[in-house]
């Protein structure tokens, strides 16, 4: 095992075409921990993993067999004229995913400012309003961030449903390959100090026996030991019983691995406490309402795991 820090990161969308399918294309890659192939557009990498999967004979897509939740990363800033918004652009005034400011509010333009995602805009076949395509000035804005932490956290985080979620996928990733550091990640819980954990050496208990890289203490060590005929648990702190249960399911998710079990089967094992990374994007109202609820504890006190995200995001949005 592995232990890692929480972390937060505020990703920004360059306010065009291209910046929007950016922004997609990496909320996908954290689904699947993938990297980019050499030489692949974006919008390339979108169109054959999410767009040609569903696409039918004639050339159209079927948005019910479409992955079509990355699409709401990308946003899209639109600066539309008011004669062509009367005739065609009236429909994002209806559409609950799309916020619109009317020009004629403001003094210096008669232009109605549009903010919208990928999704509408291929779903409603609305494509030739991205001729209007602007950096934001009164429109509505969205901001999207990355997060690492636990999945007990993102399970909470996934419960504010006006966000758009790319969460890293345990059905798909699987976390004995290298790239994963062929072991489980942990973030440090807030309770607990990453100090002791990363010097930690047990007295009778498992890992007295076991090196003090917690990573090697996953194979012979688990399978030969026996509480029962060890010294048992009773001079056991807290941190020895955390490192054991996480050191058990990583043996466990690599050994029902090593039998057949796929990813999807095997994560049965995986226990609430480990790493994931996942992506939100929100319009800023939303954003502050999470603030409210997750920093400033309106509505009573949050889990501190949720909070220290709550508090890096409370700052980058601040800062933004």
């Amino acid at each position: 095992m592995k232990i890692v820090e929480p972390q937060v990161e505020l990703w920004k969308q360059e306010p065009t075409l291209e910046g929007a399918w950016h922004q997609i294309a990496r909320a996908t890659r954290v689904c699947y921990q993938s990297k980019p192939r050499e030489g692949e557009s974006d919008e390339a990498f979108v169109d054959r993993v999410i767009l040609k999967p569903a696409t039918r004979e004639d050339g159209s897509i079927d948005f019910d067999k479409c992955h079509g939740a990355m699409l709401e990363h990308g946003t899209i800033y639109l600066t539309i004229p008011k004669d062509y918004f009367v005739e065609h652009g009236v429909h994002y005034i209806n559409d609950k995913y799309s916020k619109v400011f009317f020009g004629a509010l403001v003094s210096d333009t008669d232009n109605n400012c549009v903010t919208t995602n990928m999704r509408v805009i291929l779903e409603h076949n609305w494509k030739d309003d991205l001729q209007f395509i602007s950096a934001p000035t009164y429109h509505a804005e969205r901001t999207t961030f990355s997060v690492i932490t636990d999945i007990g956290v993102t399970r909470e985080l996934n419960r504010h449903r006006t966000f758009s979620i790319a969460e890293q996928s345990t059905r798909y990733c699987d976390l004995t390959r290298n790239r994963f550091g062929d072991c489980l990640n942990f973030p440090v819980p807030s309770w607990i100090n990453k100090n002791l954990l990363e010097t930690f050496e047990a007295d009778n208990c498992l890992l007295s026996d076991m090196s003090n890289d917690l990573n090697s203490a996953t194979t012979e060590d688990i399978n030969n030991f026996d509480i029962k005929e060890s010294n048992g648990t009773d001079n056991w702190d807290d941190i020895d019983f955390y490192i054991y249960a996480n050191i058990v399911a990583q043996y466990c998710y690599k050994a029902l691995r090593n039998k057949g079990w796929r990813p999807e089967q095997a994560r049965q094992v995986l226990p609430l406490g480990l790493k994931t990374q996942a992506v939100y994007t929100a319009f800023d109202d939303d954003w502050q309402h999470f603030i409210k609820l997750r920093a400033d504890n309106v509505s009573g006190k949050v889990h501190p795991n949720m909070k220290i995200i709550a508090d890096k995001i409370k700052e980058l949005f601040n800062n933004k």
